[in-house]
């Protein structure tokens, strides 16, 4: 008799939840790197026009896979540095094939209720990173002023090696180093 209330138990409990939901997940851990170190990333819900949040390469960031009832989630990655144009990247989360246990376990709640409504439906690979390739602006060194290149070097977004290349273009150019 025991042993009969136990699979009852387990019965109801998975009656209540959906397949995906118990194997599976509905957040999941994505990796953010880009050609260049410390490049700034805005991650942006859909085709939202908040950010999300703000990382900076590389990074590890946490999002659901669901966004809403029956729909996958979809992030737009704006990566940016100084001297570099702009990369953008989308991922969408994919089908999980786990949803389809619910035939054999979860039954129709799981089906209709509860992995759609955990977003435990959808995935994303976490062994690939969302990457992108940054390109150097070509008329990058034309455009800056000693000034310039000293605030980006003193807030760390430049370094060394390319504030010391930079102010020698500079003086070549006839544009006397400013003293600090």
């Amino acid at each position: 008799m025991r042993v009969l209330g136990c699979v009852i138990c387990l019965a109801n409990l998975l009656a209540a939840t959906g397949c995906a939901t118990i194997v599976s997940k509905s957040k999941y851990r994505l990796r953010v790197a880009s050609s260049e170190d410390d490049v700034l990333v805005k991650i942006y819900p859909g085709d939202g026009q908040t950010p999300l949040m703000n990382v900076r390469t590389p990074a590890t960031v946490i999002l659901s896979a669901g966004d809403g009832m029956f729909v996958p989630a979809t992030y737009k990655f704006v990566f940016s540095k100084e001297g570099f144009k702009d990369a953008e990247t989308h991922v969408k989360a994919e089908f999980d094939p786990w949803y389809i246990g619910n035939i054999g376990f979860g039954g129709l709640i799981g089906v209709l209720i509860v992995d759609p409504l955990t977003g435990a439906m959808w995935k994303f690979d976490e062994r690939e990173a969302v990457y992108a390739s940054l390109e150097r602006m070509e008329n990058y060194r034309d455009g800056l002023t000693l000034e310039a290149i000293h605030t980006l070097h003193d807030k760390g977004d430049l370094p060394d090696d390319e504030f010391n290349r930079l102010r020698l273009h500079l003086h070549e150019n006839k544009q006397t180093p400013k003293e600090k």
